[in-house]
């Protein structure tokens, strides 16, 4: 089975001193980052080895769609020498900035991706989580970083896919000093997904 799905990939403008991969996925000194935002919107969904394939459903609404505003951001890293404060981040949506109202993390058990979340740019793993742990104290405390997730609630609709919007993410620590990261700007993509009935 297979299909295309709709998401908000990431560029960075400023690329002076890191870089995002072709696989969504972007590295400074040391430690691997990807943002993943909760607006993805599956779209046509069939049968079939190739193109075209037997649909079986069409498009479906935005993940979340009408709900506040998730982001997961990802990290992969060898050395814990990193900390980080997830209040820090920000998000620019339609001129106006958003800084997080609630946190989940760090979420250490991973999962491979497969279907829908194998075609998300970023790292193929994803941490599960429950919209009942989210937490407003965890947002004014600093963690190790180790490799795993971190999910963001911003207090904005969910925008679609096509939505132009920009994140940008502060907090980030070595020693005592902040790791400056460039913004990094997303715009509607489409990408393919397969899968195998088991």
């Amino acid at each position: 089975m297979g299909g295309m799905v709709k998401v908000s990939e990431p560029n960075i403008l400023d690329a002076a001193s890191t870089y995002v991969s072709k696989t969504g996925i972007f590295e400074v000194e040391g430690i691997t980052i990807s943002v993943k935002p909760e607006n993805y919107k599956p779209g046509i969904e069939g049968i079939g080895l190739f193109i075209p394939l037997i649909p079986l459903s069409f498009g479906q609404p935005v993940i979340r769609e009408g709900l506040d505003f998730n982001v997961v951001v990802q990290f992969e890293t060898i050395k814990q020498s990193f900390t980080f404060h997830p209040n820090e981040v920000a998000l620019t949506l339609k001129g106006k900035k958003y800084v997080p109202i609630a946190v989940i993390g760090p979420i250490l058990n991973r999962q491979q991706a497969q279907e829908t979340q194998s075609a998300l740019p970023g790292h193929k793993w994803f941490c599960n989580y429950n919209d009942n742990d989210f937490s407003i104290n965890g947002l004014t405390e600093s963690s190790t970083v180790s490799t795993g997730c971190y999910v963001l609630k911003f207090s904005t609709i969910t925008p679609e896919p096509e939505q132009q919007f920009s994140i940008k993410i502060n907090g980030l620590y070595r020693d005592g000093h902040q790791i400056e990261i460039p913004l990094l700007d997303f715009s509607g993509k489409s990408h393919g997904m397969f899968f195998f009935l088991g």
